[in-house]
């Protein structure tokens, strides 16, 4: 409700002074240098460690986009001449069993999972997958990169940086 509020200010500020404006909304964002608590960082840490994951709500549907493309998105977004909101994401479909099937094949892994489902959190939706025509159709982008390289990426960068803080 507050970011609904606060863009609503905003808007309404932008439009009294006669500036124009755009809004931001990054959904799913993955990849490098992202905080290793979160979601995809600690999977992918945990698997290299050899350290059994369970996942609960694997059934939950997400729009996940790598931190590259989200960059190039919002840059677009800030060059072009278009104002308003804009959904940063690919706008496709993907499990969270999907997500973390992939990483932990990419891990060689796959034995470490685990999936279970547990009850679902008040107010969490099941499926939260962000509109991309805006996206495509004014702003002239689409993601260049694909789901499988952009954790492939994200893996070999988090095994890197886990590879040297084992040899110290």
């Amino acid at each position: 409700a507050s970011k609904v509020a606060l863009h609503t200010v905003f808007r309404q500020m932008c439009k009294d002074s006669g500036i124009s404006n755009a809004w931001i909304h990054p959904f799913y964002l993955f990849g490098p240098n992202e905080d290793k608590d979160r979601f995809v960082p600690k999977t992918i840490l945990a698997l290299l460690d050899k350290q059994k994951v369970t996942i609960s709500n694997s059934h939950v549907i997400r729009d996940y986009i790598y931190i590259e493309d989200a960059a190039k998105a919002i840059n677009k977004v800030l060059i072009s001449e278009h104002g308003g909101s804009f959904n940063i994401a690919r706008g496709e479909a993907l499990s969270i069993k999907e997500l973390v099937t992939t990483i932990a094949e990419e891990c060689n892994a796959s034995d470490l999972i685990h999936f279970e489902h547990s009850p679902k959190e008040m107010g969490e939706m099941d499926i939260l997958i962000a509109s991309k025509i805006k996206m495509n159709n004014k702003i002239g982008w689409k993601p260049n990169v694909s789901l499988e390289s952009a954790v492939i990426k994200t893996i070999d960068w988090w095994r890197l940086k886990h590879d040297l803080k084992n040899k110290k």
